[in-house]
């Protein structure tokens, strides 16, 4: 798998979810309350790798479900298994760059806080940001 490509799409697929969530956040529904709870899980796990991955899967599925798009939730769950690859690969290359897993839990907090106060545009930035860095780590 190109992994340019799966970033690329991931942009796509999650910058859009992320833009949907703050949409529905800014009308009335649904709650950031699991992205929260996978954030806080996040923070608690920076030196375990794989409970620092499963909080970071929890995370994006928490603001997919926010999101409330089937298809599009369908197509970000089909990813996961080579999601969960590139993520081992991410959380390495971070490591290699020197740079802190703090600076993701950074990024996800800039997501969380777009979709919490209802601002799509800020969202759906802030989801690609974040994938921008993660190609950082993947040695794009």
């Amino acid at each position: 798998m190109d992994l340019r490509d799966l970033i690329d799409t991931r942009r796509v697929i999650e910058g859009e979810l992320a833009r949907r969530a703050a949409s529905r956040i800014a009308a009335g529904h649904g709650s950031p309350e699991e992205a929260e709870r996978a954030l806080s899980a996040m923070h608690d796990r920076t030196g375990d790798r794989d409970a620092f991955i499963a909080a970071d899967l929890a995370f994006h599925q928490a603001v997919a479900d926010l999101a409330d798009s089937n298809v599009l939730s369908f197509i970000l769950a089909a990813m996961n298994g080579v999601l969960l690859d590139a993520r081992r690969t991410s959380f390495l290359g971070r490591e290699q760059r020197g740079s802190s897993h703090q600076e993701t839990i950074d990024a996800h907090r800039e997501i969380l806080d777009a979709v919490a106060a209802g601002n799509p545009d800020a969202a759906a930035e802030a989801m690609s940001r974040h994938l921008t860095e993660t190609g950082h780590d993947l040695g794009l």
